[in-house]
């Protein structure tokens, strides 16, 4: 019996142990990255956490060979994918949240500046706070789980709005796919409740946006009601609503 229970305690470590870990990119306001732990707690538990003293997030992935690299590859890839579902839906959640250090452009916005005398100038990024109520991000975790698993169509939407630098071709992307999910902008209208001429305000603006403002196309004049800021808002409200539809 003593040796049954030792084989049966090797056995459990050795499962335990064909696990790698690796370290994504870092969010840039601190609430972001205890956010998406939260998330992760719900949609998939034991995958996220926060190491001392280092930058970003750790994801953890079951590996079934750990000195194979098409095994490792496949651990990662698979790693990857819960990090951007967790950041899409973080982004879905709040508009404002999600943005990956590696997107800010230095002199742009947060970073060193140096002029032709080395003089250093530093520009101080803001702080952003959003309040939360008890059990509310874990509430629309569990809805966007749900949905992912019911919905590739918000699946898809959910990694578009996770991709870095995102424009006028990613958001008309995910309205795209709220299209397929819902059989068109009618369908769109009655389970989202977004109005058909919202909608179409939304893809006026995303087909006519001037190309050096993130537009989609090479021909946009620049004429719109929805600049690309107000066009992150909207889809992170379509994308809310769907996630919550879902529950």
């Amino acid at each position: 019996m003593r040796n049954g229970r030792f084989q049966a305690r090797q056995k459990s470590h050795a499962v335990s142990c064909n696990r790698i870990s690796f370290q994504t990119r870092a969010l840039v306001q601190g609430d972001d990255e205890g956010d998406v732990v939260q998330l992760a707690a719900v949609m998939c538990p034991g995958v996220v956490t926060r190491r001392a003293g280092t930058d970003g997030l750790w994801i953890t992935t079951p590996c079934d060979d750990r000195s194979d690299i098409a095994s490792r590859e496949d651990a990662l890839a698979a790693g990857r994918s819960h990090f951007l579902l967790l950041l899409g839906v973080l982004r879905a959640w709040h508009p404002g949240a999600g943005q990956v250090r590696d997107e800010l452009w230095a002199g742009l916005c947060l970073g060193a500046v140096v002029d032709h005398e080395n003089n250093h100038f530093v520009t101080l990024g803001s702080i952003i706070c959003r309040t939360k109520f008890g059990g509310e991000l874990e509430a629309f975790a569990s809805a966007a789980a749900n949905g992912i698993r019911q919905s590739r169509h918000l699946r898809s939407a959910i990694l578009m709005n996770a991709r870095p630098n995102r424009d006028c071709a990613e958001y008309y992307m995910i309205q795209e796919y709220a299209e397929l999910d819902f059989e068109g902008r009618d369908g769109v209208a009655k389970y989202l409740g977004i109005s058909v001429s919202e909608q179409k305000r939304f893809r006026s603006s995303a087909n006519q946006l001037h190309p050096d403002d993130g537009g989609r196309h090479a021909t946009g004049n620049g004429i719109v009601p929805m600049e690309l800021e107000r066009q992150c808002d909207y889809v992170a409200e379509l994308l809310r609503r769907w996630i919550i539809y879902q529950r």
